[in-house]
């Protein structure tokens, strides 16, 4: 199949349906959705298995409470498409977004297509959206090999608004640091993307819609910054190698 979506899952019930609509409603149709759940203990799973009755596309992975790391290394096992997406399940995206990026990987060859995104908040019903280009004085719409462009290290370590190709990742042995928790695992694992590709492509458009109004993310948890330590160690042992 052409896209592998990871979906990791953790008590985030408010907003998974959202999410998941949001995948089942993609124009892409040669597609799977590869759920996670990391050991819910709110309605997260009765969730995935309404959506997963409805529609055969998608699959699902049951595991003990482990964390962010170890849930993204077992999806990132299990799937089977020529690129692989992530969607976090507190987010949604627009309806043509694996589409049009597949479209752009096909078309340059490309080891990761990004898109730009939106910051989404939805206070007492009011939704807003606010464009944020993750890519600022980066070039657009051409192929870009990172170590030639040292500013892509720079930017927000973000990994939910692209497609990786899969033989990429699996050639370079590319896997998610497997701390406890969510805890900026999206730092080492963004830096070895990035060391290893040679043919990226950067999308001016946005497609992906990034909530910042969940108290419960992971982002929010002033003692997680410290993990941000093991990230960069496992930089360190990643160039060592």
């Amino acid at each position: 199949m052409k896209v592998s979506v990871l979906v990791p899952i953790y008590n985030v019930e408010k907003y998974l349906s959202k999410c998941l609509e949001s995948l089942c409603s993609q124009t892409l149709q040669d597609m799977e959705m590869i759920c996670i759940n990391d050991g819910s203990t709110d309605a997260s799973r009765e969730i995935v298995e309404q959506y997963r009755k409805k529609d055969s596309r998608i699959k699902v992975i049951d595991q003990d409470n482990s964390g962010y790391g170890i849930s993204m290394n077992r999806g990132l096992e299990k799937a089977e498409g020529e690129y692989i997406a992530i969607v976090e399940s507190d987010d949604f995206i627009e309806p043509d977004m694996m589409e049009r990026l597949y479209e752009q990987a096909e078309k340059y060859s490309a080891e990761l297509v990004k898109s730009n995104c939106f910051y989404y908040t939805n206070q007492g019903g009011k939704e807003e959206n606010r464009f944020v280009n993750l890519f600022a004085d980066l070039p657009a719409g051409q192929i870009l090999f990172p170590i030639e462009n040292p500013e892509a290290f720079l930017k927000l370590p973000s990994i939910w608004s692209g497609i990786y190709s899969r033989d990429f990742l699996m050639s370079n042995q590319i896997r998610f640091n497997e701390t406890p928790g969510a805890s900026y695992q999206d730092v080492s694992f963004s830096f070895q993307v990035f060391a290893c590709a040679k043919r990226v492509i950067f999308m001016s458009e946005a497609y992906y819609h990034y909530r910042t109004d969940n108290a419960n993310s992971s982002v929010k948890a002033p003692n997680k910054v410290f993990c941000i330590c093991d990230e960069l160690k496992k930089i360190d042992h990643f160039i060592e190698e």
